[in-house]
């Protein structure tokens, strides 16, 4: 398991540098470990990971049947946790982030400790999401007067007029385009024009996730 081997406590510190990408990067979760390497891949994983954390703390150590123990608790529940969160929370309990221990290893300090680090977790995913949903409005707005000029010239429609841009939701990954009059729906969703409005839209929004659709007033014009 050489992907183990390099992904190893002393590699914790690398990944706590950037949170975000630790959390949100493309990592393997220890489910996955499991379906590579077999069922006892995350616990064997997880035994240094452990033993790291009880050395580094200069307590009375757990046995190696107690590490054992712990670190197959910890592969059940952190089994949707990626490689590069479970090392990120090592780090940061190393912290003092967490509590600590007192006298020796205390197992349901660090599973206690788990929780906050969930807690913790969803917040770094909410933010990381408000960010990349503020670069995609400000990106989906950057390239809209282009796409609008090419969608006037391909289907003859006016442009701020017959057709506009409502709204860019960001967290849906959609641009709602408004549209003039009924006369200006009817138009559009005749089969011709409704291809060569969807040409020029995916010149400028080719990604599968960014979704142009168009209305007039509250109700959406459904595609021939």
């Amino acid at each position: 398991m050489e992907f183990l081997n390099k992904v190893n406590p002393d590699t914790q510190a690398s990944f706590a540098l950037y949170p975000a990408k630790a959390v949100t990067g493309d990592y393997p979760t220890l489910a996955e470990l499991r379906e590579c390497y077999g069922r006892e891949a995350p616990s064997t994983w997880l035994v240094p990971q452990v033993a790291d954390l009880m050395r580094f703390t200069g307590t009375r150590q757990l046995g190696e049947r107690q590490q054992e123990q712990l670190a197959d608790v910890l592969a059940v529940e952190c089994r949707s946790l990626k490689v590069t969160e479970v090392m990120l929370f090592f780090y940061r309990f190393k912290t003092g982030r967490y509590g600590r221990f007192y006298g020796a290893v205390d197992p349901m300090v660090v599973t206690t400790a788990l929780q906050d680090f969930l807690r913790e977790r969803q917040e770094i995913i909410d933010s990381e999401q408000d960010r990349r949903a503020d670069e995609w409005h400000k990106e989906a707005e950057r390239r809209w007067p282009a796409c609008l000029a090419d969608i006037a010239k391909a289907t003859g429609l006016t442009a701020g007029t017959d057709i506009y841009l409502c709204i860019a939701e960001p967290y849906r990954r959609r641009l709602l385009v408004g549209l003039g009059s009924r006369e200006v729906a009817d138009r559009l969703v005749q089969p011709d024009v409704w291809r060569q409005y969807r040409q020029a839209v995916l010149r400028h929004y080719p990604e599968p996730s960014a979704t142009v659709i168009v209305r007039l007033a509250d109700k959406v014009v459904e595609p021939p």
